[in-house]
């Protein structure tokens, strides 16, 4: 947990217009200070439990386990809120039939279904603070964003009754993919 990668988990949050967060040390804890949604937030870390507290303004500190669980809180993240504009916005995409699936995995399982593309992601063992990743390869016109959108829309669906990760569905429009940050502010 350094400052710089402090600085570089919480930068997104900040306002428009105001600066980068703060790290300081102070009584063996770390603070970061900055600005989100008009209110100044000091998040409070403690380096040996990895535990924190956020204070708003000058109000008593919530505590959070890790930052992680931080990021994730209704407080940043939102995800329940994030899950209700994403199903929103792909209920109409999903209307329409989708094409059949065909697929098969690095492994060489068949895969034949959305269902079963939903249940492989996240049954890999993989190494800590990385990312799982899913790769589908075809020719133009197969369904490849068909299945994309299916999959995060029920996901957002599911997400109140089972809260699996849900996926970020960003499209490029014919974009090219160099600034993931500004694609996911442009989605």
């Amino acid at each position: 947990m350094t400052p710089e990668n402090l600085i570089a988990d919480f930068a997104p949050f900040v306002d428009i217009g105001e600066s980068a967060p703060k790290v300081t040390e102070q009584k063996g804890k770390i603070l970061v200070r900055f600005t989100r949604d008009g209110r100044d937030l000091k998040i409070e870390i403690d380096p040996a439990s990895g535990q924190l507290k956020i204070h708003v303004g000058r109000g008593a500190g919530k505590p959070f386990p890790s930052v992680a669980h931080l990021l994730a809180s209704e407080q940043f993240a939102n995800l329940r809120r994030w899950a209700d504009v994403q199903r929103e916005s792909l209920s109409e995409a999903i209307e329409k039939k989708m094409l059949p699936i065909n697929g098969r995995t690095h492994e060489g399982a068949s895969v034949a279904s959305v269902q079963e593309v939903d249940r492989l992601l996240g049954t890999s063992q993989r190494r800590p603070n990385t990312a799982e990743v899913l790769l589908v390869d075809g020719p133009a016109g197969i369904g490849k964003t068909s299945l994309i959108t299916r999959l995060a829309f029920e996901r957002a669906t599911a997400y109140k009754q089972i809260p699996t990760p849900l996926i970020l569905h960003i499209k490029s429009r014919g974009r090219v993919l160099s600034n993931l940050d500004d694609l996911m502010a442009f989605t």
